[in-house]
């Protein structure tokens, strides 16, 4: 977050609800960063999907929506994994 942050692709601003939190918030610059790199992510994600069957497509949406919100990403559970 704080890259992010530091990148200009997002800010926080004070909640108008509860002060006691900052909800995130993406600047115009981070927009503009998702409106030219969703398209080729997705698309890439499309392609690795075609080589799986209907079954496995199955498969995967369930591992993926069973994962639990306080899971850490695989990334950062391998330590061998160079970044």
């Amino acid at each position: 977050m704080n890259k992010l942050k530091a990148d200009g692709l997002i800010e926080r601003r004070p909640s108008r609800v509860d002060g006691r939190w900052e909800p995130v918030h993406l600047t115009e610059k981070g927009r503009e960063t998702v409106d030219r790199v969703l398209p080729a992510h997705v698309n890439s994600e499309r392609e690795l999907l075609e080589h799986l069957s209907a079954a496995q497509q199955n498969i995967l949406a369930e591992v993926l929506v069973s994962r639990p919100l306080n899971m850490p990403p695989l990334l950062e559970r391998c330590s061998s994994v160079e970044r």
